[in-house]
């Protein structure tokens, strides 16, 4: 991924930015309503002149550099000056989250302190716990304040561990946060901004507190719902760069490396343990009621991986920032051993060990330390990684497999629990490594999980990530809570698969005319699903290498890396759907077949009200879903909705919307999600399942990688909120290129208050990336859960392939009625539906509007026909229809086979 393309939500970045933007709400709150007193201008204080100096020299807002010893001061000229309701409730929220993490990681150095007999650690504690005091007497003046006031308001003055800052904290702050520069400073950023000065990217997030969770996260008899609550409600248009990073001056702090260090690292594991509870608790909801759709499950589980991956690459950034260069420091087993070796874990009590058995106490280290900071998966690895010669594969016979055992809940039963699952994972992972290594197979599998990837590089590297680590961790939870329902997501993927594999043939036979250039695309789906999906690719290299060692073939086991790895099955199956939605999308798109046959469904169903034979009409389920995405005011709404209840106007309407030329394709192609007329949800949709299939059904290897279509698709899902904040026309203003406006000499002055006005807009585009790039790890998994469950439940049950093939029976059938000869001499059709005879058939409405003349006799008799045609190709599909078809296809085959 791009490194200049992040969504840095963690802790660590969220506390720094509440922490920023707390200070600068201080700052500018004193500046306003004491300027003779407040800090600043000729007032500022020697340690401030030296904080802000340093700030600037790392490029850091001003705003933002205040010393520690000025908060209290410029909360007591706020005190003195304000009234209880000029105290807006965010800031208050930010600083308690900001004084709560702080006190977190004075712990580390208190107890470093005390053990080490560390001068220079003592030092530190004690800064820190003064800073800490400040913070607290500073929340203090304001919630005495606060309290002073309307009930509404006393509601705000809780303890500082009362209330948890949430992302509305955060995104109110910027309401109560103005520029405040010096004259000069203006003249200088109007320039700046004319010149269109390149500004210097920093991420920011808020912190957030840790829930008491020790042990297995797939105990499942103890799981507890959790509520959801909405994502952010801010947007951005079209622009991808509104996701951009944001600079709060969150580089610069004030000596407080060793401190930035400590939290940072426990951060990082924080946010890998509340994805791992999100993430476990889905799958209990799946195991227990079913509640979460398997490909859902797989793909928030494979971004919680590439989520691991984002987080350790931003600590590594984050700790080039604060002048660590050791990178050592930012490995997994440097941070795991110093935090449960050196420092502990806030979350744990550990006076609570004192009156346990040394069993009782190690078993304790393990489920609520160990397991947390996901060292059993790194024990294991480490030993796989160590056993495993170089340039070797293991294998290991079906019957000589250790079967894992469910429901443990002793240490030992865990431990060997998780050593069968990852070891049963690597015997088959070595087999994919080997594969692709000999050239067998492309570098990254359709649809393969991070889990797998980052396995295949630990083996060849002999050496892991962090991500890879919590990954593993995660895999063997799921395996934990799964039990013998893990080889569900391979049975669905099976289902999936055959349905793809017996619709594909009359897929590639019918891409032709308008729709051939579906053809090629089509059969290299056609060679996937067979390959991939209904064939076990990992035995390509598995069953040779057993054979030549001597072992039976009853020694191997096919398909055990799908049945037993959820994720990857998941995701396989989730690229099949996306495919054969887009394919038989493509299909509806590139032609009038399916308008065709709206209006005559639309017609029969009308009709059939007049026959008593026939009132009792099937409903046409994807049929509906295709018109209902039409607008009211559309061509295809109003020419079937206009006339209500009279059908022979209804089917004499199709020629409003087809061209001169009726075997034209739609005109210019349109694109899946700008057909005239469709609703807008409808073309979100598209859009969504657009970045989906970008990230699980592409070819390209390059968009496999990372969280480009995250980006894409928290743009679509926030992207119509920006309608209710800004104009078309302020939007366009902040994005178009200024490059023309270049400062030379004196600035006229039309061209200066163009570039206020710039600066304005450009400020608010700021706050909204600001605001985008406060959404935590959990918050975009949920709304990428949102968003495939929607899809799965919305565009994707559509059945375009089923509703093309329907709409062109329903045509064939109607054109080749026998009671008029007449009708089908003048369609051109055949005898049998050959796909040749596809694109003809659009033009039955045409030919039965110009039949409907007006004769109540000879009308009725059409439009009973009509009514039953329908009616019977409605009820029983269209697959009897084809089977001649297909059957030929089949004759083929096999005639060819003969003469090769």
């Amino acid at each position: 991924m791009d490194s200049n393309v992040k969504f840095r939500g963690g802790t660590w970045h969220r506390y720094k930015l509440g922490q920023a933007q707390f200070t600068k709400w201080l700052k500018q709150t004193a500046e306003k309503l004491s300027p003779a007193t407040a800090t600043g201008g000729n007032s500022m204080s020697t340690a401030t002149k030296k904080a802000q100096k340093k700030a600037a020299k790392a490029g850091v807002d001003e705003d933002v550099a205040v010393h520690w010893r000025e908060l209290e001061t410029m909360a007591s000229n706020i005190v003195e000056n304000a009234r209880p309701e000029d105290i807006p409730p965010a800031p208050l929220n930010i600083l308690r989250d900001v004084i709560g993490l702080r006190k977190k990681s004075a712990r580390f150095f208190s107890r470093a302190a005390v053990e080490d007999g560390n001068e220079g650690l003592h030092d530190k504690n004690v800064t820190h716990e003064h800073i800490i005091r400040v913070l607290e007497r500073v929340l203090g003046k304001f919630e005495a304040l606060v309290s002073k006031g309307t009930k509404a308001t006393k509601g705000v003055a809780l303890s500082a561990s009362g209330i948890k800052m949430d992302l509305n904290d955060l995104n109110n702050m910027f309401e109560h946060l103005e520029l405040q520069t010096s004259p000069e400073a203006a003249e200088e950023e109007v320039y700046s901004d004319v010149e269109n000065q390149p500004e210097k990217p920093t991420s920011a997030k808020k912190a957030s507190k840790k829930s008491n969770r020790g042990g297995k996260k797939s105990q499942k008899g103890g799981k507890v719902k959790k509520q959801r609550g909405p994502a952010s409600q801010v947007a951005e248009q079209q622009d991808s760069s509104w996701i951009d990073e944001v600079d709060f001056g969150l580089e610069y702090e004030d000596d407080d490396e060793e401190f930035d260090y400590y939290m940072m690292i426990y951060c990082f594991f924080e946010d890998f343990n509340l994805i791992r509870v999100y993430i476990c608790e889905r799958w209990c909801d799946y195991f227990y009621d079913r509640s979460v759709s398997l490909n859902t499950l797989a793909v928030i589980t494979n971004a919680a991986f590439e989520l691991f991956h984002q987080m350790e690459h931003d600590l590594i950034i984050d700790m080039r920032r604060i002048g660590i260069r050791d990178r050592n420091m930012g490995s997994y087993e440097f941070m795991m051993m110093a935090i449960f070796t050196e420092f502990g874990m806030e979350h744990i009590d550990y006076d609570s060990y004192e009156n346990l058995s040394d069993q009782e106490s190690n078993e304790r280290i393990w489920k609520d330390e160990w397991d947390w900071l996901a060292s059993p998966a790194f024990c294991t690895v480490q030993q796989i990684l160590r056993m495993i010669p170089l340039g070797k594969t293991p294998m290991v016979r079906r019957k000589d497999r250790t079967r894992p055992v469910y429901g443990g809940l002793a240490v030992g039963e865990l431990e060997k629990f998780k050593d069968v699952v990852i070891t049963d994972l690597m015997l088959d992972v070595v087999c994919v490594k080997a594969l692709k290594k000999n050239g067998g197979a492309p570098a990254i599998l359709p649809a393969e999980s991070e889990l797998l990837l980052g396995f295949q590089d630990a083996l060849r590297n002999y050496d892991f990530s962090s991500a890879f680590i919590f990954s593993m961790q995660l895999y063997c939870d799921i395996r934990y809570i799964l039990e013998e329902t893990v080889i569900h997501s391979f049975e669905q993927l099976q289902k999936t698969a055959e349905t793809a594999e017996r619709r594909l043939p009359l897929v590639i036979d019918r891409a032709i005319g308008p729709r051939f250039e579906l053809r090629r695309a089509a059969r290299q789906r056609h060679v996937e699903v067979e390959r991939f999906m209904l064939s076990d690719v990992v035995m390509e290299d598995k069953l040779p290498r057993y054979l030549g060692a001597g072992l039976e073939v009853d020694d191997v086991d096919e398909f055990f890396l799908l049945k037993h790895e959820p994720v990857w099955a998941g995701l396989l199956e989730f690229r099949a759907k996306l495919v054969m939605n887009e394919l038989g999308h493509g299909f509806v798109n590139r032609s009038f077949l399916v308008e065709a046959a709206a209006y005559l469904y639309a017609a029969a169903r009308v009709a059939s009200k007049r026959f008593p034979d026939h009132q009792d009409f099937p409903v046409w389920v994807d049929m509906d879903r295709f018109i209902a995405s039409y607008a009211d005011d559309s061509a295809l709404k109003r020419g079937i909705l206009s006339d209500g209840d009279d059908p022979v106007a209804i089917i004499k309407n199709f020629k409003d919307i087809m061209p001169e030329n009726v075997m034209d394709p739609k005109p210019s192609h349109p694109p899946l999600d700008g057909m005239p007329g469709q609703v807008e949800d409808f073309k979100q949709s598209v859009r969504i399942r657009q970045h989906l299939s970008k990230r699980y059904a592409s070819f390209d290897r390059e968009n496999q990688f990372f969280m480009e279509y995250m980006r894409g698709l928290i743009q679509q899902r926030l992207e119509p909120e920006l309608d209710k904040l800004e104009s078309p026309d302020e939007i366009s203003a902040v994005l178009q290129d200024i490059s023309g406006n270049k400062y030379s000499g004196q600035l006229p002055e039309a061209r200066r208050e163009l570039a206020a006005e710039r600066r304005g807009l450009r400020q608010k585009q700021q706050r909204r990336r600001a605001l985008l790039a406060q959404l935590s790890p959990i918050q975009q998994i949920q709304i990428l859960e949102d968003m495939v469950t929607e899809q799965l439940e919305g565009l994707l049950s559509i059945d375009f392939m089923a509703l093309f093939n329907m709409s062109w029976a329903i045509l064939f059938v109607v054109g080749m009625d026998q009671s008029d000869k007449g009708l089908v001499e003048k369609l051109g059709l055949t005898s049998g539906p050959k796909s040749g005879a596809v694109d003809k058939t659009v033009r039955v409405p045409l030919i039965l509007g110009e039949y409907l003349s007006g004769d109540p006799d000879k009308d009725e008799t059409i439009l009973h026909n009509v009514v039953r045609h329908v009616k019977s190709v409605v009820e029983g599909g269209a697959d009897k229809l084809f089977e001649e078809e297909e059957k030929d296809r089949e004759d083929e085959s096999i005639g060819d086979d003969i003469e090769d």
